[in-house]
């Protein structure tokens, strides 16, 4: 399992989008969670029980990089936006 994770440290509750797309810019996984607040430890990791790499039919992804676009939301306004690297290695 792998976790997404970054540090917020606002008490205000986040919308949180992570899109996963394979190199060739096709889409392989979307995941949001709403409305999530800081634990006290200024650290966030989504989702709370971690990602197997299973797409939404069941099957695992394969062994490669990815890239993942994560966006964080606070009352609808974008406070980030980014595109990273994942690499899935089994």
């Amino acid at each position: 399992k792998t976790f997404f994770t970054f540090g917020y440290s606002n008490s205000s509750p986040i919308d949180i989008q992570i899109d996963i797309y394979s190199l060739d810019g096709t889409k392989i996984k979307s995941i949001n969670k709403k409305n999530v607040t800081s634990n006290g430890s200024n650290f966030i990791k989504v989702p709370t029980n971690g990602w197997d790499g299973r797409l939404d039919n069941g099957n695992k992804i394969l062994n490669g990089t990815y890239v993942y676009h994560l966006k964080i939301l606070q009352y609808a306004n974008i406070i980030h936006d980014g595109i990273y690297k994942l690499t899935k290695l089994e």
